[in-house]
């Protein structure tokens, strides 16, 4: 999966276990459009990368969505200065995503946040939105998780891979895809034109209409050499 803007910066998204014989498990990702998966900080940063211990859903907020009571409550200014890396598996739905990563960052003082998908095969970035969560649990943008979705399927073999393996080292990397790297799906853009190209020579090329600035042109083009 490949995050990009009209400005050219594209971004791999990628959620990795590695076990006790450092066999690696890989799943691909998408990342949100807030916090520090946001593309705009992503660019700013060339990257964001977190490792620590992944955690299951939790039992009986497996959706990351019920507060803490106020007595009990931990806020995100009482986690700035952690630096323990907890990975978190929340599952999609009840409540919007900023509201479940600032649940996370809140009361399990996640890093990172990685949304299982209801959907078996599907994959979308998740939007921002006004969060009640962010107010009650004191949280700033940047104190929320770096927050990815993975696809049902993925998500229920990460749950088995962690109850049946020994894992030693889990990680969230969203790494920066330069234009020389031979990384795909490879995409290239502007203002007026983008262009997503495959592994097997097929490529969308998309451009702006000059003559109608909300008209694209699409063609389907494939490269024989």
């Amino acid at each position: 999966v490949v995050l990009a803007d009209l400005a050219g910066n594209q971004f791999s998204c990628e959620v990795i276990l590695t076990d006790d014989m450092n066999q690696n498990y890989t799943f691909p990702c998408a990342p949100s459009f807030f916090g520090k998966a946001d593309i705009a900080e992503l660019t700013k940063t060339q990257g964001a990368s977190f490792n620590g211990l992944l955690q299951i859903p939790p039992a009986g907020d497996e959706m990351g969505c019920n507060p803490l009571p106020l007595n009990q409550h931990n806020f995100c200014s009482d986690t700035r200065t952690s630096e323990e890396h907890i990975l978190q598996l929340i599952r999609r739905g009840e409540c919007n995503f900023v509201d479940k990563a600032s649940n996370q960052a809140a009361r399990r003082n996640a890093a990172a946040m990685i949304v299982v998908n209801s959907s078996p095969n599907e994959l979308f970035a998740m939007a921002g939105g006004e969060s009640s969560a962010m107010l009650v649990n004191d949280c700033l943008s940047e104190d929320l998780p770096l927050s990815v979705m993975v696809t049902g399927i993925d998500g229920e073999a990460i749950m088995s891979i962690l109850e049946s393996e020994k894992i030693k080292e889990s990680r969230v990397e969203l790494n920066q895809v330069l234009e020389d790297d031979e990384y795909f799906p490879h995409v290239t853009g502007s203002e007026n034109a983008i262009q997503i190209s495959a592994q097997s020579g097929w490529a969308t090329h998309a451009v702006r209409q000059s003559d109608d600035k909300r008209g694209w042109q699409l063609f389907i083009l494939r490269n024989d050499s």
